[in-house]
C-alpha cells in the first residue's frame, strides 16, 4: 500500500513544531526549512487539523502530523518517534513531561514576564517524546478589568490544573517556569 502524506495547507503551529523536530532530527537531510507554512513537495493539502484528520481517516495509507488531542478524538493510531538514544516513544503526558524536562529558558524580553521555553527536539532521555510543544497563555500584566477572576483561573491552572494534564495527553509545566508563572500570576492587576 502506498503511503500518502497529508499536510497542512494553512499556517499552523503543528507544522512549525513538526518542522523544528524534523530539522533537529534529520539535520542537513531536511531541506524544507522551519515554519508555520512549508512548500511541501506533493501529498494532499488540507486546511486545519479537522480537515487533515478527516483526510487521513478517508484515505487508506495516509499519514500526517496533528496535535495528539486530534488523533485521540478521532481514534487515529499514532506513531512512535525514534529518539537520539535509539528508543521509540509515543506521545503521552509522561513522554512529553520527560521532553519538557530538557527544555531551557528562551531568550527573554526584560520586563515582560516572558516565560517562553526553548524546546530540545533531540533530548537525551530515552523516554522523552522529541516532537513536544508548549502552549502559552498571554495576558496583560496590568489593566485587567477582571484581574481577580483572571488570577483565580491562572492560579488554578498552575496548581490543581497541573494534576490533570497527563490524563488528557498533556504534561505539567516544568519547575523551570512553574514557580515564576505563579509569581507573575499573583502580581497581575
Amino acid at each position: 500500500m502506498p503511503i500518502r502524506p497529508v499536510h497542512r495547507q494553512d499556517s499552523s503551529g503543528s507544522t512549525d513544531v513538526f518542522s523544528r523536530y524534523l530539522s533537529a532530527a534529520a539535520g542537513a537531510s531536511w531541506h524544507l526549512g522551519i515554519g508555520k507554512e512549508l512548500p511541501w513537495p506533493g501529498g494532499t493539502a488540507a486546511k486545519g487539523s479537522d480537515a487533515v484528520t478527516a483526510s487521513v481517516m478517508r484515505d487508506p495509507g495516509s499519514i500526517t502530523y496533528v496535535e495528539l488531542s486530534f488523533a485521540a478524538e478521532q481514534g487515529l493510531p499514532t506513531a512512535a518517534l525514534r529518539t537520539t538514544s535509539g528508543t521509540y516513544v509515543k506521545a503521552n503526558g509522561i513522554s512529553v513531561a520527560a521532553a519538557l524536562a530538557s527544555a531551557t529558558s528562551a531568550p527573554r524580553q526584560p520586563g515582560y514576564g516572558d516565560l517562553r521555553l526553548q524546546i530540545n527536539y533531540t533530548p537525551d532521555d530515552p523516554l522523552a517524546y522529541p516532537a513536544s510543544a508548549v502552549t502559552y497563555t498571554i495576558v496583560c500584566a496590568q489593566g485587567n478589568g477582571n484581574a481577580e477572576l483572571l488570577r483565580s483561573y491562572l492560579a488554578y491552572t498552575l496548581t490543581q490544573g497541573q494534576l490533570s494534564t497527563r490524563t488528557i495527553g498533556y504534561a505539567p509545566l516544568p519547575d523551570l517556569v512553574l514557580s515564576e508563572a505563579r509569581r507573575l500570576t499573583a502580581a497581575l492587576g
